[in-house]
């Protein structure tokens, strides 16, 4: 589905905490890619999409982390990295979130 560098937006059912980090992380058969994401809204992260070197399915999960160092993943789900592939918004329905891909 995917080539990588997209835009991604992950909506919540709750409220994210503002003084938390949170992170997609993104597990293949051969790279492990953990990526920012930005809180853009009581319920909404943003994050980009890594380029990946391999035509897989990946798994990806939201991860939380606390100030007092705890950490919890919020949601989880898979993509699918292509080779050639047009870039289009979809939506990935994530456990616990709805994850939305754009290309702008």
């Amino acid at each position: 589905m995917f080539q990588g560098q997209l835009t991604v937006y992950g909506k919540f059912y709750i409220v994210l905490l503002e003084d938390a980090e949170f992170y997609f992380v993104y597990n293949g058969s051969n790279q492990r890619h953990v990526v920012f994401a930005k809180r853009i809204g009581d319920d909404t992260l943003q994050s980009t999409i890594p380029a990946h070197g391999e035509q897989e399915d990946v798994s990806v999960c939201v991860v939380m982390y606390t100030k007092e160092g705890v950490s919890e993943t919020l949601g989880y789900s898979s993509v699918t990295y292509k080779w050639n592939t047009a870039s289009e918004t979809s939506v990935i329905p994530l456990n616990g979130t709805v994850m939305v891909v754009s290309n702008l």
